[in-house]
């Protein structure tokens, strides 16, 4: 893989409360770009400060990942710590036989699941879609179910919670 620099001596301040869309030709660096600021990847040099209490949210371009998650889960997942220790959770219970270790990790989800609100996820979700117009029948529906609008609707704003 050939490594280009994407940028150098930049600094960037983006304004709470604003939505930004990064545009170039095809491979000139807005994915990467918006992996190193996400922190999916880490930055050959330099560093990205974000403030503590930020949120990222950002639309990837594999529109078809959600396609046969239920509607309530694709909000659910928009907050990825969450959403990673509810799919743990669910494996260690799942689990015929469960060991010390397994123990220890269920507590220390469970925590994890707490910090981020999780117990009311669902509520908040749900909430979420009504106000996007998604009738409570259709949030247990694969993400299939509704129409491009829809899709794109719930995919972008679920993204940024």
């Amino acid at each position: 893989m050939v490594q280009e620099i994407l940028f150098t001596d930049v600094n960037l301040h983006i304004k709470n409360n604003k939505r930004y869309g990064v545009v170039g030709a095809n491979g000139a660096g807005q994915t990467t770009f918006f992996k190193v600021l996400t922190k999916e990847e880490e930055p050959a040099f330099g560093e990205i400060n974000i403030p503590k209490n930020s949120k990222i949210g950002c639309l990837k371009q594999d529109q078809f990942l959600y396609e046969n998650t239920k509607i309530i889960d694709t909000v659910i997942a928009g907050k990825k710590e969450l959403w990673k220790a509810l799919q743990e959770k669910e494996e260690i219970l799942n689990r015929q036989e469960c060991s010390d270790e397994d123990g220890y990790k269920f507590g220390e989800l469970e925590q994890v699941i707490y910090d981020n609100d999780g117990y009311t996820a669902e509520i908040f979700a749900a909430s979420l879609l009504v106000g996007l117009g998604i009738a409570e029948k259709y949030h247990y529906e694969p993400l299939s179910a509704l129409s491009e609008g829809y899709k794109l609707s719930c995919i972008t704003r679920t993204k940024s919670i």
